[in-house]
């Protein structure tokens, strides 16, 4: 029984964030600017912003911060064009963008406060670094907005390969992914000094989010098992 309150204790909001993630992940290959494919991108990106919300619930201003970032989103991509194309794309992408990534920065710091390894601790380092790749994502898909040509697909550029629409979300993810895994296929390359920055920013990022956060789990084990005996050892003289 204990066991079983424990385990529910342990499924905190993470469990939810992480299915809205692997939806996103695993829609955008098929998404496009119409029809069905439309409706599932929308679906997906809004599931991603209202489990945010949940998980922001740790503070009611940060709770407020998520609502308002959930709102104007709503309004950037469900409402009427008010800005010129480009422009509404770019407001689009960033909101996503940076609620991503501010959720990431939450995910983080909740992590680091924990004295124990339990399965929110996995599952918020893995929320947080999928978070932070779809952050990257849409900053990769804003700066190919102003410039198309500031990617290459194949020795083309990003905006006749493949455009800059909801066709482009797949290859943008893909893009983010294997450089922040510095995986590095050559297959596409940023061009654009921004586009460069930006990319070299995103792996070197990715790279020290695994290496800390496989030493703070580390060190929460080794923490435990050198606590554990002296706990035993202090009942046993009680």
């Amino acid at each position: 029984m204990a066991d079983n309150l424990r385990i529910r204790r342990e499924r905190g909001p993470f469990s939810g964030l992480l299915v809205a993630l692997l939806f996103f992940i695993f829609v955008s290959p098929f998404v496009s600017d119409e029809g069905a494919g439309k409706v599932f991108l929308y679906l997906s990106i809004f599931s991603i912003l209202i489990a945010n919300t949940y998980v922001s619930a740790s503070s009611r201003e940060l709770t407020f911060l998520s609502i308002a970032v959930l709102i104007v989103a709503a309004m950037a991509w469900l409402g009427p064009d008010f800005l010129p194309h480009r422009l509404d794309d770019v407001l689009r992408y960033s909101i996503i963008g940076l609620g991503t990534g501010f959720t990431a920065v939450l995910i983080v710091q909740s992590v680091l406060r924990h004295e124990t390894v339990t399965l929110d601790t996995i599952l918020g380092g893995i929320n947080a670094y999928l978070l932070i790749a779809i952050a990257f994502t849409f900053g990769h898909g804003v700066i190919a907005i102003i410039e198309p040509d500031a990617y290459t697909l194949g020795d083309v550029p990003i905006g006749t390969a493949v455009g800059v629409g909801a066709d482009a979300y797949a290859t943008m993810l893909y893009f983010s992914l294997v450089t922040m895994t510095t995986l590095g296929y050559g297959d596409m390359a940023p061009i654009h000094p921004l586009a460069r920055l930006f990319s070299g920013a995103e792996s070197v990022l990715g790279q020290l989010f695994v290496a800390i956060f496989i030493a703070r789990l580390v060190s929460l084990e080794v923490s435990q098992r050198t606590r554990g005996p002296v706990t035993e050892r202090s009942k046993d003289a009680h």
